[in-house]
C-alpha cells in the first residue's frame, strides 16, 4: 500500500496537468443563438471570434478615421467661404462709408478730409481687422496713401507691388466677392478692390490664405490631438 500511494499521486498530478493543459489549449467553439434547427446550428472557434472581433474594430476605427477626414475637408471650405465673404463685406461697408464721407463734404461745399489712417479707421465697422484683414487705400496714381494694419508697413507702395500687375488690370471693381491672387510676395491670398469715387482713388482688402484658414488648422489640431 506505502509503495502504491506515491504512484497514484504521480498519475493524479498528470491528470490534473493535462486536464489544464485541456482547459487553455483546447480549441472551444461557441454555438450563437439561432432558431434554426439544432444540426444546422452556427458554431465558431474562439480564435476565429477573436480575429472577427479585431477584423470589426479595425473596420470602425478606419470609418471613423474616414469620417472625421471628409469632416475637415467639409469644414475647410465652409470656413474658406466663410472668411471670403465676411471679407468682402467689410470692404463694402469701408468703401461705401468712405464715399459718403466724400459725397457729403461736396454737398456741403466743404473741403473733404485728407485720405489718412484715421478716416480710414473710422470708416470700419467692428472686427475688421480680424483674421488678419488687410485694408489699404491708393490714390488715382496706385500708391497707398493709408492702410491698416500699421504692422503691414503699406503707406508709400504702389498697390502693383503689393498685389500683381495683372490683378489692377483685371480684377473685377465693385464685386461682391474675393478674387484668389498670389500676391508679388508669392504668398496665396483673396483680394477685393472697389472704386471710391468721388474720392480720387480705390480700396484694397486683402486676406492671405493661411490666415483665413488659421481657425480651420486649429480644429484639425484639436481632432488630431484627441
Amino acid at each position: 500500500m506505502a509503495s502504491g500511494s506515491p504512484l497514484l499521486a504521480g498519475e493524479g498530478e498528470n491528470l490534473g496537468k493535462a486536464q489544464i493543459g485541456e482547459l487553455f489549449f483546447k480549441e472551444r467553439l461557441l454555438r450563437l443563438p439561432s432558431p434554426l434547427p439544432q444540426r444546422l446550428a452556427i458554431d465558431i472557434s474562439e480564435k476565429s471570434l477573436r480575429l472577427l472581433i479585431t477584423v470589426l474594430i479595425s473596420l470602425f476605427l478606419a470609418a471613423l478615421g474616414t469620417s472625421l477626414s471628409l469632416q475637415l475637408v467639409q469644414n475647410r471650405a465652409a470656413n474658406l467661404n466663410e472668411q471670403t465673404l465676411l471679407s468682402a463685406l467689410h470692404a463694402t461697408i469701408v468703401a461705401q462709408g468712405i464715399r459718403n464721407e466724400y459725397q457729403q463734404a461736396m454737398a456741403e461745399e466743404r473741403q473733404p478730409p485728407p485720405m489718412t489712417q484715421a478716416l480710414l479707421a473710422r470708416m470700419m465697422p467692428a472686427g475688421a481687422l480680424l483674421d488678419k484683414r488687410v485694408h489699404a487705400v491708393a490714390d488715382d496714381g496706385g500708391r497707398i496713401v493709408a492702410s491698416l494694419p500699421l504692422s503691414e508697413r503699406l503707406d508709400g507702395r504702389r498697390l502693383d507691388d503689393v498685389l500683381s500687375p495683372s490683378f489692377i488690370t483685371e480684377a473685377p471693381i465693385n464685386s461682391q466677392a474675393m478674387t484668389p491672387l498670389v500676391l508679388a510676395s508669392g504668398e496665396e491670398a483673396f483680394v477685393t478692390m472697389h472704386d471710391l469715387n468721388p474720392y480720387p482713388g480705390s480700396l484694397v482688402v486683402l486676406q492671405r490664405k493661411p490666415d483665413i484658414l488659421a481657425a480651420w488648422r486649429a480644429s484639425v489640431t484639436r481632432v488630431s490631438t484627441l
